[in-house]
Formats: C-alpha cells, structure tokens, sequence
C-alpha cells in the first residue's frame, strides 16, 4: 500500500487538478482536446506528480528489497 505521508501536499494538489480537469476531459466539452490534455498534464507537472511517482518508486525499491531478504523473487526490477 502506498504511504502517502512523505507527499501528502502533493497527493492533494493532484486530486485538486484531477478533479477540475476529469470533466472536461471524459466528455470532450473543449474545443481543443489537444490544448486541454496539455494544460492537464502541465498543471499536474506543477502540483508535483513527479514526486508522487519518484516516492512510490521509492518504496517499490524499499519493499522489493525486503522480499528479496526473505527469499522471495519478484519479477519486477528497478
């Protein structure tokens, strides 16, 4: 499960974007999907979804390690 603890702030400020741009996006009310899509994708950039995925990869690490520890084998890499 994904401990959101360490960017907390940012899981917001993304469910804030999301949540202003999901409308538009699902039923194509814009004129220009393509100019919209991109706002979308800038203003998550902004609200720090990069540091969302850079800690979940972060603890992927953590706990692909620990099953490594106790003879488990994943097929996942990192």
């Amino acid at each position: 499960v994904f401990q959101t603890d360490q960017v907390a702030a940012e899981v917001d400020a993304v469910s804030r974007v999301v949540n202003e741009y999901r409308p538009v996006l699902e039923t194509g009310m814009t004129e220009d999907a393509d100019k919209t899509l991109n706002q979308f994708l800038e203003a998550l950039d902004e609200a720090g979804m990069e540091k969302i995925i850079e800690e979940n990869r972060r603890q992927l690490g953590v706990w692909l390690k620990e099953q490594e520890k106790e003879g488990r084998h994943c097929i996942w890499e990192m």
